[in-house]
Formats: C-alpha cells, sequence, structure tokens
C-alpha cells in the first residue's frame, strides 16, 4: 500500500510539473505570474524531472542576471540624464564620458551572456531599459560617422529607432533625440530644395550656377 500510494503521488507531482511548465513556457503569463509558479514548481520534487530541474536552475540563475542588469541600467540611465543636461547643440552630438561608456561596455556583456542562455522570454522583459541605455549608446556612436559624411538620410533612420527608445531612459534622452532629428530634418529638407533648384538650373543651362547648389 505505501508502495503504490508513493507511486501515485509521484504520478501527480509529475502531471502537477507538467501542467506549470506548460504555464510557464506561454508568452502570456506574467513576470508576478511567472514567479508564483516557479516556487510552486520548486515544491513539487523538481530533481525527479530533469526539464523542472533544468527550468529552475535557468531561471534562478537568469532572474539574478536580470535584477542585476536591471539595477545597473538604472544606474547608467540616470547617469545618461545627467550628462545630457547641459547638452544643447544639434549642430553636433553629445560626447558620452569614458566612464558611462566603461559601465554600459560590462552591461552589454552581462547581456550578452544573459541572452545566451535563452532565458525565459518574461525575464527578457525585465532587461528592457538595460538594452535600450545600450542601443542608445550604439546608436550616438553610430551618429558620429554618419554626420561626419553627411548621411543626413541614414541619421534619421537611427534617429527614428532612437526616439522608440529614449523615454525608457529619461526626458533629457527624450529631449536631446527631438532637438537632433529636427535638426536633421531640416537639413534633409534644405539639400531636397537645393538638389531641386540645381536641376531647374541645369535644365536652363545654367550649370556653374547648378553646380554652386549641388
Amino acid at each position: 500500500a505505501t508502495e503504490v500510494s508513493g507511486y501515485l503521488e509521484a504520478l501527480v507531482r509529475d502531471e502537477k510539473r507538467t501542467d506549470l511548465l506548460a504555464k510557464l513556457a506561454r508568452p502570456t503569463t506574467t513576470l508576478s505570474e511567472s514567479k508564483a509558479l516557479v516556487e510552486e514548481l520548486k515544491t513539487l520534487r523538481p530533481s525527479e524531472d530533469p526539464k523542472a530541474a533544468a527550468f529552475i536552475k535557468t531561471w534562478d540563475s537568469g532572474l539574478a542576471t536580470a535584477e542585476a542588469a536591471s539595477a545597473e541600467a538604472e544606474e547608467l540611465c540616470a547617469s545618461l540624464e545627467r550628462e545630457l543636461t547641459e547638452f544643447n547643440s544639434p549642430e553636433g552630438l553629445p560626447n558620452i564620458s569614458a566612464e558611462l561608456d566603461k559601465g554600459i561596455f560590462a552591461l552589454k556583456g552581462r547581456i550578452t551572456r544573459f541572452m545566451a542562455a535563452k532565458p525565459p522570454s518574461q525575464l527578457v522583459g525585465m532587461i528592457q531599459r538595460a538594452v535600450a541605455i545600450c542601443d542608445t549608446e550604439a546608436d550616438f556612436t553610430k551618429l558620429k560617422a554618419i554626420f561626419v559624411g553627411k548621411q543626413y538620410l541614414e541619421a534619421k533612420d537611427v534617429l527614428d529607432d532612437l526616439t522608440k527608445r529614449a523615454g525608457l531612459i529619461g526626458p533629457q534622452t527624450v529631449r536631446v533625440v527631438a532637438a537632433l532629428q529636427r535638426s536633421t530634418v531640416e537639413r534633409i529638407e534644405e539639400f531636397t530644395r537645393l538638389r531641386a533648384e540645381g536641376k531647374l538650373l541645369v535644365e536652363s543651362g545654367k550649370k556653374l550656377e547648378a553646380l554652386e547648389k549641388f
């Protein structure tokens, strides 16, 4: 009777573990729901099931990394906001300090290792701000070369992406990106106008004047 009872209890635990893992695999399951499900899973002898044991190991490791990356991102975003406070030159680009750049580089490494472990989707959502600060720094670096080459159409594409994530960082980032975008659009409009005027001059046979416009 004891043996049969133990066997039935093991079957019940296995069924519950399978159900919990299925719920945790759903992208619609929220982070708070997932945390509760994982805690329940830990009470069901996950060592009996390699899949459950592996999931818990991945979850615990991923949660620790996501929390650390999130806290780190908070500090880095605050630092970037402070550095952008004094920036008021839409003709140029903000210079990120070496210290902040170093911190963001370290965070990028943490995020790369985190994603390589293929964490549950609920944990990926926790590092949204961390990803935003890393991508923002990368885009500012990319814009420097683009602005030097006066590739303003390409710059606008980068700034459009920056606009989407600037709100995750803070109001100063939103302000600076918006100013850069306005300046870039103005340059594109000026380019378009001069090109059109140049074409009209070419058609009129005024090649030297057209060349000046171009």
